[in-house]
């Protein structure tokens, strides 16, 4: 979607909830101006982190925000999520099992599943959500397909 269609998508998603934009901008902590230049196409596509704050109010799932604004498309978050739904238990591995493999240091991937429930990761100072790591991992994987199926 470009920037004029995804502003009339949330614009959308507002009214058939019944809100107006200082109603959504007081549940989202969004500003009500920036909130009119996003339904304007003004702004270009939101960041991530303004996707997540007008989720909630907006009752819809911030992954599927993600997709619509092309932050992530759906294969790549169909293919996170059965990653992570499959694995997330192994994520939970002791940092000695991740380290144990001959390796100078923890796996990437085990780093980015885990990122939540234990040491947070960051970037360039920059705490990095959930979301944010899982579709880094998705980014990651488009770049190395080869190395997909190494465990």
């Amino acid at each position: 979607m470009d920037p004029i269609e995804f502003g009339e998508y949330l614009k959308k998603l507002r009214k058939d909830l019944g809100y107006t934009l200082t109603e959504l901008s007081k549940l989202s902590g969004v500003s009500q101006p920036y909130l009119s230049q996003m339904e304007g196409g003004k702004r270009g596509i939101p960041s991530t982190e303004t996707l997540r704050k007008i989720a909630e109010p907006l009752d819809i799932n911030y992954s599927e925000l993600l997709i619509k604004a092309g932050h992530i498309t759906d294969e790549e978050w169909k293919r996170a999520f059965i990653e992570e739904d499959f694995h997330v238990d192994n994520a939970r591995v002791s940092e000695r099992a991740l380290v144990n493999r001959e390796q100078k240091g923890p796996d990437l991937k085990s780093l980015l599943l885990r990122a939540s429930e234990s040491r947070p990761v960051f970037f360039n100072g920059y705490e990095l959500s959930s979301d944010e790591c899982i579709r880094l991992l998705g980014v990651i994987r488009a770049m190395f397909p080869n190395y997909e199926n190494k465990q």
